[in-house]
């Protein structure tokens, strides 16, 4: 279809005011406007790493790549202040103790018969 073929030669930022314009009128178009963003545009169904802010409004979302370097992790943020706070927790965490897990002591299970008559 010579529609399907427009959209796939659209931008992104394109894409993103054809879909505003549609969704305010109910087109039956939406379904496939919608599906064109998400393959361009990697940040579509993604949110804020720390207020959870869908990232389709931000023009430029920010994004952290962190972790071992065999096993990276990539977060994403809407703004300055929410990347300021992720790494703030994050040297806080890292340079906090680990606290020791305490065994629990193996007791018996009460069967069910056992539990019921015990009460």
């Amino acid at each position: 279809m010579k529609f399907e073929k427009y959209l796939s030669s659209l931008d992104v930022d394109e894409l993103k005011a054809l879909y505003t314009d549609i969704v305010n009128s109910n087109s039956s178009l939406l379904n496939k406007i919608k599906r064109e963003i998400a393959l361009s545009d990697k940040f579509y169904s993604k949110s804020c790493a720390v207020c959870g802010n869908p990232l389709v409004s931000v023009k430029e979302p920010l994004v952290l790549e962190f972790g071992p370097r065999d096993l990276r992790k990539e977060a994403a943020f809407c703004g300055a202040d929410c990347l300021q706070y992720f790494i703030k927790h994050m040297l806080i965490l890292k340079e906090a103790p680990l606290k020791k897990v305490k065994k629990r002591s193996k007791k018996k299970k009460k069967g069910f018969f056992e539990a019921l008559f015990s009460l």
